[in-house]
């Protein structure tokens, strides 16, 4: 018997004979400091500034799209509890100097369940200059002009694992993203590349809001000749799941 196979042997019988210490062990979830609270949307706001992120964290002058969020946690709730007029002051932040806010400030409007269409423009903008977060109220917009950018989003890039946002902004858009898939599940037979069409089964994970509509649409996709048996598959179980929601 080789010394690695008795090591491996006595810690599998250490961890037998600590099971049932660990098991009397009490189990306290730890309570997730999530900042201070407030009762105004300048207060609150003052929050979203000022919860830095520590230095030894994160550089500076990182404008990734990564945001400790629990620091200012109880602060974008109530701003969401406050609506449009939140988003109001909020967007003339997201182009403060410092890239920390633009990001902070994205990420919690990225937080409001509804964004009113005349805020379509100045997102746009905003996400085309690096601020992250914005592809989902860009979305929720329900504009012409927020359909149009999340699909040539979408076909720049259509990738979940690398695009989600943008994906998860058009679903938000719900049926209004049919007149746009439709001819390209047409072309993809003869010109469109094979993985905006794969993108495309993809993108329907994101639609259950709209089953009885985006069924159709992306059965087509199960036996197009464009996708290989693997992609084809996968087509044929995302257009079952959106029939399955639909009959619910």
């Amino acid at each position: 018997m080789s010394c690695r196979t008795i090591i491996a042997a006595a810690f599998l019988v250490s961890l037998v004979g600590c099971e049932k210490e660990l098991e009397s062990i009490p189990f306290e979830p730890v309570e997730v400091d999530r900042g201070p609270s407030c009762d105004s949307v300048e207060a609150c706001i003052e929050i979203v500034k000022s919860r830095v992120v520590l230095p030894d964290l994160i550089g500076a002058s990182d404008c990734g799209s990564g945001v400790f969020s629990d620091r200012f946690g109880k602060a974008t709730d109530k701003l969401v509890e406050f609506g449009d007029e939140a988003v109001i002051a909020l967007i003339p932040l997201l182009s403060h100097s410092n890239c920390q806010v633009r990001k902070r400030v994205g990420y919690v409007i990225h937080q409001f369940p509804e964004i009113e269409a005349e805020h379509t423009n100045v997102l746009i903008e905003a996400h085309k200059s690096g601020v992250p977060w914005l592809e989902i109220p860009i979305g929720r917009t329900q504009t012409d002009e927020a359909l149009d950018f999340l699909w040539l989003q979408f076909l720049y890039d259509p990738q979940e694992d690398s695009n989600v946002q943008a994906m998860m902004g058009l679903a938000r858009l719900g049926e209004k993203v049919h007149p746009k898939i439709e001819p390209v599940i047409t072309r993809c037979r003869f010109e469109t590349e094979a993985r905006v069409c794969f993108g495309l089964v993809e993108l329907s994970e994101f639609f259950v809001s709209f089953p009885k509509s985006a069924a159709p649409l992306f059965e087509k996709l199960a036996n197009h000749p464009s996708l290989d048996e693997f992609q084809k598959q996968e087509a044929q179980w995302a257009a079952e799941d959106l029939k399955e929601k639909a009959s619910q």
